[in-house]
């Protein structure tokens, strides 16, 4: 369709380039794990750029738990990947988690297996829904 052959050469750099961490939501999760919150990260990600994305966030500061898909093969929004998160993390019940991701799909999934959800479509609205939905 294009005419030629796609050059994906510099596409990892021009992607992880063009990130910057989201200084606000790192901050609640950093707050949220001093107030003893246990944290864990599902992420979908691709094996070779796990040093990139490990070097631009404090992930071992703030969660205990890294589940990524890269490594367990399963993906989000596959009911599997989302139970392991929870059986890995231990001593909790699904009920009693809540996930925050930026795709309406995942949040889906989470929901259907019992976590309250709350779908990041910018800082406020996210954070505001987070700590409401702690304060309960």
């Amino acid at each position: 369709e294009l005419g030629h052959r796609p050059e994906m050469h510099r596409f990892k750099e021009i992607y992880f380039d063009a990130l910057e961490p989201n200084e606000p939501m790192i901050e609640l999760m950093r707050d949220l794990r001093r107030r003893e919150y246990r944290m864990a990260l599902l992420t979908n990600n691709v094996r070779e750029w796990e040093p990139l994305w490990r070097s631009m966030l404090p992930v071992d500061e703030i969660f205990e738990l890294i589940v990524d898909s890269a490594f367990v093969g399963m993906r989000k929004p596959e009911s599997e990947i989302y139970e392991r998160t929870v059986e890995r993390i231990g001593a909790v019940e699904a009920s009693e988690c809540v996930f925050v991701d930026d795709t309406e799909v995942n949040c889906d999934a989470a929901r259907e297996l019992g976590m309250t959800a709350v779908h990041f479509r910018d800082n406020e609205q996210a954070i505001a829904e987070i700590e409401e939905t702690l304060s309960r």
